[in-house]
């Protein structure tokens, strides 16, 4: 299952491009590439699924979040 940073780095973004993309702050997306303390709401796999241009249940499936 690939993380949040390997999907991100594949389609060749910077956490800050991600960031702006989705509108969720570059600490919290460092936060989930790393070690994440918990599952991420909805509305932030929402945000980051639309920001790497997945569905969220294909963001979910690869283990991103």
């Amino acid at each position: 299952m690939k993380s949040i940073r390997e999907i991100r780095k594949a389609k060749g973004l910077t956490l800050e491009t991600l960031s702006k993309a989705c509108g969720v702050s570059a600490k919290t997306i460092l936060q989930y590439e790393h070690e994440p303390p918990k599952r991420p709401s909805r509305k932030v796999i929402e945000k980051l699924a639309q920001g790497l241009d997945l569905s969220p249940e294909d963001l979910m499936k690869r283990g991103g979040a």
